[in-house]
């Protein structure tokens, strides 16, 4: 996790919260079963109550296109990632 501070003339204006250590920004946000789960393009991270332990769900898959997240039926979430669709039950 890597968080970003913004700070003007000493003042602290905005702080920004990355699930990817790396900084990779996300790329969409979704509800399952009651819990947060963020994407980055290649990566899959679900957010805790507090927000600052992002635990990872998938390395080398995350979502490329966020208005393709669904919830179905069965109750799993699908979305397409770079190289397929992918599913969470």
């Amino acid at each position: 996790m890597r968080i970003v501070t913004w700070v003007s003339r000493g003042r602290k204006l905005e702080e920004y919260v990355y699930p990817d250590s790396n900084g990779a920004e996300i790329t969409a946000l979704a509800s399952h079963n009651g819990k947060l789960i963020a994407f980055t393009e290649n990566s899959t991270y679900l957010i805790g109550d507090d927000f600052m332990q992002p635990q990872p769900l998938s390395v080398g898959i995350g979502c490329t296109a966020p208005k393709s997240i669904q919830s179905l039926r069965d109750g799993s979430l699908v979305w397409l990632s770079s190289d397929g669709v992918y599913s969470l039950s």
